[in-house]
């Protein structure tokens, strides 16, 4: 594994040849879903990529911009944009989970990890794919994810004054999440029982009770605009996340919807704890050290 420095900050690279497959979901919000293609095709992302782009059954521009992408990747299209680009479009006749669908598209990859990418996010130009990869490959790690603005748990920007640069999580959040693909086709992918909300929990769930670990590289922050693509299928986006809630918990019971919150009572010596990424007042998610001024 090759480690290099990005402004004096380690940063971990992918492993020669090691490919990633990015899959992204969009239904109408074609304004958000042309910004997430447009960074995707030009930005460079430090790693050999496919990208696998999900028309939910949009009824707004979305279908005709898809299909300019794939016109525009076509090597035989003298005048094509993105000429070579390994890219796929698919349509779905209806609006599918957000389980299903990504599922669906994940099975059509071939490279070894697989990257869900919500189409509300902003992606930094410097390699960001690459080192979310690396570093669980380093650290062994089935599945990783950025840092944000907007995000549940600790990946969130306001509580990161006293995290290490990299560290372990008890659950990641799928607005941009790169997971391992033996892992994910391993444990059955999402669970399609859930409908845009939760299912990144309870993946995060199924992982570590298989025994893999989980982590967040916080050197990597992608911003997220957070609910956009819900709000075009629900008008009270909260109600509906208390449902999905719900439906975790009947799953898992209580018990471990806490767990994915708070560590147990810390018996390791500081300096272990630390060592993993968790702070010696026992909290994992939302108070792991002074918020930000506006959190």
């Amino acid at each position: 594994m090759l480690l290099t420095s990005y402004s004096k900050t380690p940063r971990y690279l992918p492993k020669p040849d090691t490919g990633c497959d990015i899959v992204v979901l969009g239904h109408n919000r074609s304004d958000m879903t042309a910004q997430c293609l447009y960074q995707l095709f030009n930005l460079n992302h430090g790693i050999r990529t496919t990208i696998t782009f999900v028309d939910n059954a949009s009824t707004d521009k979305t279908g005709k911009m898809a299909s300019w992408y794939e016109t525009n990747t076509k090597r035989w299209v003298p005048w094509a944009k993105h000429k070579g680009k390994p890219f796929r479009a698919i349509r779905n006749k209806e609006n599918l989970s957000f389980s299903e669908a990504n599922n669906n598209a994940a099975r059509l990859g071939r490279n070894e990890w697989i990257c869900f990418l919500n189409n509300d996010t902003i992606l930094p130009d410097h390699g960001w794919l690459g080192m979310l990869v690396g570093t669980a490959q380093y650290k062994d790690w089935a599945a990783t994810g950025p840092s944000s603005n907007a995000v549940l748990g600790i990946q969130q920007d306001c509580w990161n004054t006293e995290w290490p640069l990299t560290h372990e999580a008890k659950f990641l959040s799928g607005f941009c999440l790169v997971v391992r693909r033996d892992v994910f086709e391993l444990i059955g992918g999402f669970d399609q029982h859930f409908f845009y909300g939760d299912e990144d929990l309870d993946l995060s769930i199924r992982i570590r009770k298989a025994g893999w670990r989980i982590g967040v590289n916080r050197f990597v922050h992608v911003q997220h605009i957070n609910q956009a693509t819900l709000s075009t299928i629900t008008e009270s986006p909260g109600q509906h996340y208390a449902e999905t809630r719900q439906q975790l918990i009947g799953k898992w019971g209580e018990d471990t919807l806490r767990d994915l919150f708070i560590w147990p009572e810390l018996t390791m010596p500081k300096a272990e704890w630390r060592r993993q990424g968790v702070l010696e007042d026992g909290f994992f998610s939302f108070f792991p050290g002074t918020p930000k001024d506006g959190c």
